[in-house]
């Protein structure tokens, strides 16, 4: 059963301390936006003005490898699938605009796959139009389709109107959109993921390396991309894996590719080496009980139904939790069912939540009886500060 809150929709946050070690600051960064968060469940390590909207520039091609990876996914088109390079492509995105480029000539008849490596590897603006145009007419409809499958995936912050990055005042990402974006790719397309750690790429005789730092024998991470202009900065969205963890970054506000390539390295070592996964309560272990109104009991304990290791600070710094539910809870309450979430949270910022279960089925009383307890309700009040016992389950 779905649990209603009373009071006006008042919701009971039961702020619970810890008994870790005093909290210690978080890493400094120089980046101006940054999301760093852990894969498996989404941890959030470090985020700084994660909504913020600014020109993606060149991470842009993100979203236009995400299509044409979808489509070679549904085998709409094949790898050796031909398409053809336009004079606006070549003109607009080759050498003759000055910009990134794959270098590619005018009716020009290229692979799907190198046009992939053209726009990953290389950042090629004339790959991107390219592929735009072969698999939506024009970059406007191509744009409207990037936009479309954006708001499939979840990006709420974005906004596209051309897929090569080129500047466009209100072609505008996130980074925490950035973050979805590239932890989706590496989820869904595993076959050509190795592309996105390539080093470099070769097309008609130009031989290119891979920007994006991570990408560095001194960092190691494997993807994604790289991009830079006045709105973003210097910026990049990488991801590095190590032992069982992996984790996301993107970044942007940075002033130099030497700050990028410095403030990558340290935020994924940081993020890969500080924490690490802590049994904290066991599956059915006593988290906390709290008050029913209306029942034949008047606390209800709450379990978890599975063993929580949430992802916190290697020394336990900084680390504290809440238990939250609407409330008062009311009666009839059904065994296993979810009442509250609990929270973890590290140096103030929320990183993981799981539900928590009720331990037993708590019938509701008589209508006279329950109008008693809902007059004590009003007198009494129902917001009860707890303290939570922390353990050290293993």
């Amino acid at each position: 059963m779905s649990r209603l809150p009373l009071a006006g929709s008042l919701l009971a946050m039961i702020l619970l301390s810890s008994n870790l070690t005093a909290a210690a600051a978080p890493i400094e960064t120089a980046a101006k936006q940054v999301l760093l968060v852990d894969e498996a469940d989404g941890t959030v390590l470090l985020a700084r003005n994660i909504h913020q909207k600014v020109e993606p520039a060149s991470l842009t091609k993100l979203m236009t490898a995400e299509i044409l990876l979808s489509e070679l996914s549904a085998g709409t088109v094949r790898e050796d699938t031909v398409f053809t390079v336009s004079e606006h492509a070549w003109r607009t995105g080759g050498a003759p605009s000055g910009s990134v480029a794959m270098f590619l000539k005018p009716k020009e008849e290229v692979p799907v796959i190198d046009l992939l490596r053209g726009i990953v590897v290389q950042s090629g603006n004339d790959a991107a139009i390219t592929i735009a145009e072969n698999l939506a007419g024009s970059e406007e409809q191509f744009a409207e389709r990037m936009n479309s499958r954006a708001a499939e995936l979840g990006l709420t912050d974005t906004t596209f109107h051309n897929p090569s990055g080129l500047s466009h005042p209100d072609q505008l990402v996130s980074m925490a959109d950035l973050v979805t974006l590239g932890r989706h790719i590496h989820r869904t397309y595993p076959d050509y993921w190795p592309i996105f750690a390539e080093p470099a790429f070769e097309w008609n005789k130009v031989f290119q390396r891979n920007r994006n730092p991570a990408l560095s024998p001194r960092i190691g991470g494997d993807g994604l991309k790289t991009g830079q202009n006045e709105s973003l900065g210097f910026g990049v969205v990488a991801t590095k894996a190590k032992g069982d963890r992996r984790v996301f970054l993107a970044m942007g506000g940075l002033t130099s590719r030497d700050e990028r390539f410095q403030e990558t390295r340290k935020l994924l070592d940081w993020a890969l080496d500080g924490f690490a996964r802590k049994p904290l309560y066991r599956a059915g272990e006593l988290v906390e009980t709290v008050p029913v109104f209306g029942g034949t009991e008047e606390k209800v304990a709450l379990l978890l139904a599975e063993t929580f290791r949430p992802l916190i600070p290697v020394d336990g710094a900084g680390v504290d939790a809440q238990v939250m539910y609407s409330g008062p809870i009311v009666a009839p309450v059904q065994r296993g069912e979810e009442i509250a979430k609990l929270i973890v949270r590290v140096n103030g910022s929320e990183t993981v939540s799981v539900p928590l279960l009720a331990a037993d089925d708590v019938p509701s009383k008589g209508l006279f009886t329950r109008a008693a307890d809902a007059l004590s309700e009003l007198a009494f009040g129902w917001l009860r500060n707890v303290e939570l016992p922390w353990t050290t389950a293993s």
